[in-house]
C-alpha cells in the first residue's frame, strides 16, 4: 500500500494494481500479460471518480536474437472503465491494435539493432551443425504452419533442426517469417517433384501434412496417392540419412469421407486406433498403404500416422480452416448488425466433440519422429478434453462483440455457403475499412467445411494409446479456440 501511495500524485490515488503473466507450457515464454490499475480521483466538488485501466497484451511471435528470445509481434487491448460520478452513467472504452517490433531499441549485451530484421536466418546465423533436417510437405497448411514455427526453436526435441518447407503456391506474407527454406513445388507433378526434391539429400525426417480435394473419393484416392508416392520415390532413394516419415490423416478414417456420411455405418465413438477399415474408398487408407510400401524399401526407415479431429489453427490459405472461416462469418454479422446464427444442425449444436490444436498436432508428430516409442505406430491426436459448439458459439460472439442466437430447431436450416454466397463485396468493404491484409471472401471462408463440421454429431476419439506410449501433451479447447482467433486478428486477416 505504501508503494501505491508513493506512485500516486495530487488528487489521483492508485488504490489497486494487479499484474498477471501467463506463460506457454511448451516454451516457457510469456504469451499474455494483463496489467490493471484502479485509480481514484477526488474532484473539486467532493465526488470520487474511479478509473480502471486494463491493458491486455498478447505476444504472438518471438524471435531468437543472439540466443535471446525477443517478442516480435502481438496484439494489445486497452479497456478504460470510468464510474463513480453521481450525475453520469459509467462509461467503458475499448481500444485494440496489433503491433510489430521491427528493431530492438534497448540495450542487451551482445544484441545489435541490425540483427533484428524481418528476414529468414542468414547463413552466418545458423547453428554450426544440424542434428535433424525436416522436409514439411504442405508448409502453408494449418499444421504445416505450426511445424514451421516449432521445429526451428532451440529447445525442440531432435534439434537443432534445418527445415525445408514445400507448398504449391508462392510464399505468402504471413508464412514468410519462419526460418524455413521455402520450395515452391506442385507435388502432383512428378517432374517438378523430381527436379526440386531429389537434390535434398540431407533430409532426415518427412512431415507429410497436405492433401488435395477432388469431386469424389475415387479421385481423391488417385490424386492424393500420386502426391505422396511422388514425394517418397523422389526423397527416399536420395536421402541416405532419412530416418522417419510422419503422415497426417484424420478421424474420417473411422467415419468415412464426407460423401459417405449417412450412407455407410461408421464406427461408434470413442474411436481407437486399432478399429478396422470401413468398406468404402478412403484416401486415408490409400496414403497409409503407400507409406507402408515405400518405407519398407529402406532398412531402418520408420513411420508414424497421426489422426487429428477438427483442427483449430492458423492458415488463411487452408482448405480446412474452420476457426478462420467462423471468424469471417462473425465479422460479416457484426458489420451488417445481424445476430450470429448457428448454421449447423441440432446434433452439431449439442453433441460432444474433440478438437485438435494445430500446435499440439505438430508437437506429437515431432515427438513420434524422434522418440523410439512413437515409431511405426498410429496415433489419434486431440486436445484431451471435449467441447460443444453451443459453448464455443458464445465465445466466438464475444470475441467479435456481436449478438448471437441459440440454435432453434423450429427454424429452417440455411447453410453457411448459401448465406455467404453474395457477401464478397461486404468482405471487401470490411477489409478496406479495417486495414486488413487484402483477401477475397472465397480465399478465407471455406463454407462447405464449416457446414459439414457444424452439422456433424458425436465425434470422440481415445488418447489412451498416445499417453501410454509417452506423449502427454494436451490443450484446453476453449483457450485454444480463442488463441487462434487472436492470431487471425494479430496478423490482420480478420478485424
Amino acid at each position: 500500500m505504501s508503494t501505491l501511495k508513493a506512485r500516486s500524485e495530487g488528487p489521483a490515488e492508485i488504490i489497486r494494481h494487479v499484474l498477471f503473466g501467463y506463460f506457454s507450457q511448451k516454451t516457457g515464454l510469456l504469451v499474455h500479460l494483463e496489467d490493471s490499475h484502479l485509480t481514484r480521483i477526488q474532484t473539486n466538488g467532493g465526488d470520487a471518480v474511479y478509473w480502471e485501466t486494463t491493458i491486455n497484451s498478447f505476444l504472438d511471435d518471438y524471435r531468437p536474437v543472439e540466443g535471446i528470445m525477443i517478442a516480435h509481434s502481438g496484439r494489445s487491448v486497452v479497456t478504460l472503465f470510468r464510474f463513480g460520478e453521481t450525475a453520469m452513467s459509467p462509461t467503458k472504452t475499448r481500444m485494440e491494435d496489433a503491433w510489430t517490433i521491427e528493431e530492438v531499441a534497448f540495450n542487451v549485451p551482445g544484441l545489435f539493432l541490425n540483427e533484428f530484421l524481418k528476414k529468414p536466418y542468414g547463413d552466418d546465423e545458423r547453428p554450426k551443425a544440424f542434428q535433424s533436417v525436416a522436409l514439411i510437405i504442405g508448409v502453408t497448411g494449418i499444421v504445416g504452419n505450426s511445424l514451421a514455427e516449432i521445429l526451428p526453436l532451440s529447445d525442440t526435441p531432435g534439434g537443432p533442426w534445418k527445415v525445408y518447407g514445400v507448398a504449391r503456391r508462392p510464399r505468402l506474407a504471413w508464412n514468410a517469417d519462419h526460418p524455413v527454406e521455402y520450395i515452391q513445388c506442385d507435388v502432383l507433378d512428378e517432374k517438378d517433384v523430381v527436379s526440386k526434391l531429389s537434390p535434398l539429400t540431407d533430409v532426415t525426417h518427412i512431415f507429410y501434412v497436405t492433401w488435395a480435394d477432388r469431386s469424389n473419393e475415387i479421385e481423391n484416392c488417385e490424386v492424393n496417392g500420386a502426391m505422396l508416392r511422388n514425394v517418397l520415390t523422389a526423397v527416399i532413394p536420395n536421402a541416405a540419412d532419412l530416418r522417419h516419415i510422419c503422415l497426417q490423416t484424420g478421424l474420417k478414417h473411422y467415419v468415412g469421407p464426407f460423401e459417405a456420411i449417412g450412407k455407410i455405418q461408421a464406427h461408434e465413438p470413442p474411436f481407437e486406433e486399432d478399429l478396422p477399415r470401413l468398406d468404402y474408398p478412403n484416401f486415408y487408407y490409400t496414403l497409409e498403404d503407400i507409406l507402408f510400401e515405400e518405407s519398407a524399401k529402406k532398412d531402418g526407415l520408420t513411420w508414424s500416422v497421426h489422426r487429428p479431429g477438427t483442427i483449430f489453427g492458423f492458415s488463411p490459405s487452408s482448405r480446412m480452416n474452420i476457426v478462420g472461416t467462423l471468424c469471417v462469418y462473425a465479422a460479416i454479422c457484426k458489420y451488417e448488425n445481424k445476430p450470429l446464427k448457428f448454421p449447423g444442425s441440432k446434433a452439431g449444436w449439442n453433441s460432444l466433440k474433440v478438437a485438435s490444436d494445430a500446435d499440439l498436432i505438430a508437437e506429437q508428430q515431432i515427438w513420434a519422429a524422434v522418440d523410439p516409442y512413437g515409431k511405426n505406430e498410429v496415433f489419434n491426436i486431440s486436445d484431451g478434453d471435449v467441447y460443444k459448439w453451443k459453448h464455443l458459439w458464445r465465445i466466438l460472439a464475444e470475441q467479435f462483440e456481436v449478438e448471437y442466437e441459440e440454435f432453434d430447431e423450429r427454424e429452417e436450416r440455411v447453410s453457411l455457403g448459401e448465406m455467404m454466397k453474395d457477401k464478397g463485396p461486404v468482405w471487401d468493404q470490411i477489409v478496406r475499412e479495417n486495414g486488413l491484409v487484402p483477401t477475397k471472401l472465397e480465399e478465407v471462408g471455406v463454407w462447405w467445411v464449416a457446414d459439414v463440421t457444424l452439422g456433424f454429431g458425436d465425434a470422440l476419439d481415445s488418447m489412451n494409446k498416445s499417453k501410454e506410449h509417452g506423449f502427454l501433451g494436451f490443450r484446453n479447447t476453449k483457450k485454444s479456440f480463442v488463441s487462434w482467433i487472436d492470431k487471425g486478428k494479430a496478423y490482420k486477416i480478420v478485424p
